[in-house]
């Protein structure tokens, strides 16, 4: 494409913009304040029949270089994607003045083909293990370009398309930009705690949050709930425990900087398919220079034991919680900050739209 900064940018996501930020709103985000014009585009919410002859779309402006737009499929994407495909790409195009655009997919679930009269770019940025899903192959044999964020993808993909890259997921600098007043609030009014980020879904060992608590470490715990059980429920009315609920995104370092460690709390019996790939939270985690234990691959193979502690099951798990506690495991900042500076998203964007 002639000039980048010229092009539109597409961004169809299978989760919503809203408090919980995942990689494709993180990336909308920093390509705004590169400057690039953003359309991102919210997945559709259910059909119904009233859909039928719905041709327009609505849009919220995030920032000057940042609209939300959101859409409803006319016919049920079951039976009709292609159609539904076809119209929608004719819905969004209003929006884009360029004559060139980048299209860049993080929904495996849509738009399998964009029909446009103008000059595109296709990206198709693979975060979870999509492969298990039927659009994921003619996604990636159409893409100009594939972006992993696994290196266990690459293989698979390199199979269907020319052009793939691993590029891990990144941070952003706002992350390093914290609310003193904030910070000795939090402090002073959990204490010493650990945390949990993220949506607590079936994945999440609550066995193991369970045990942490009997501890008697207090327990921060921040995220969506997406999970219904006694133990659940349980764990919520323990006193050191305290379930703070969603949270905006761009609040959360404030609390994480305050935590002795941070928690990646998958069940360790996970399939392989539900607990691959390197957790996005861990750089949230990392830009706070803090000590992670994981149950899972962190797939940061530079922090292994030095930043980043594995466990393979409950008792080790609660075992090295403990010595990052007591201070008895070896944490290199500079190793770590190392590692962030690297992976910014401004670093990574670049990398991206220069292939």
């Amino acid at each position: 494409m002639s000039n980048l900064n010229d092009s539109n940018i597409i961004i169809t996501s299978n989760e919503s913009w809203g408090k919980t930020w995942y990689s494709k709103q993180h990336y909308a985000y920093e390509l705004s304040q590169m400057g690039h014009i953003v359309l991102f585009i919210n997945p559709p919410s259910k059909w119904s029949i009233k859909n039928l002859f719905s041709f327009k779309t609505n849009h919220t402006k995030i920032n000057d270089n940042l609209t939300t737009i959101d859409y409803k499929n006319n016919l049920p994407q079951r039976f009709f994607f292609r159609v539904n495909d076809f119209l929608n790409a004719l819905k969004i195009q209003r929006h884009i003045k360029s004559k060139e655009m980048i299209l860049w997919k993080f929904d495996p679930y849509r738009f399998t083909s964009f029909f446009s009269l103008k000059k595109v770019k296709t990206i198709y940025h693979a975060v979870d293990p999509y492969m298990i899903l039927w659009q994921d192959k003619i996604h990636a044999k159409k893409a100009n370009l594939i972006v992993s964020t696994s290196p266990k993808y690459i293989e698979y993909y390199n199979r269907l398309n020319t052009n793939v890259i691993h590029i891990p997921h990144g941070i952003s600098n706002e992350e390093f930009q914290l609310n003193q007043t904030k910070v000795s609030s939090i402090k002073e009014k959990y204490g010493d705690y650990v945390i949990l980020i993220g949506t607590v879904s079936d994945l999440v060992d609550i066995e193991l949050l369970q045990k942490i608590a009997q501890e008697n470490i207090n327990l921060v715990i921040i995220g969506a709930e997406n999970h219904s059980s006694k133990e659940w429920d349980a764990l919520k009315k323990t006193s050191n425990v305290f379930y703070l609920g969603e949270m905006h995104a761009k609040n959360l370092n404030n609390y994480i900087a305050v935590s002795k460690a941070c928690l990646i709390a998958y069940k360790f019996n996970c399939k392989k398919e539900e607990a691959s790939g390197s957790p996005l939270k861990a750089l949230n985690y990392l830009a706070q220079s803090k000590a992670i234990i994981t149950s899972l691959d962190s797939e940061i193979e530079p922090l292994k034991n030095c930043g980043i502690y594995r466990a393979k099951n409950v008792v080790e798990y609660i075992d090295l919680l403990k010595k990052i506690m007591n201070n008895e495991l070896n944490i290199d900042v500079l190793k770590i900050k190392n590692y962030i500076n690297n992976h910014q998203y401004e670093n990574l964007i670049r990398q991206i739209l220069n292939q």
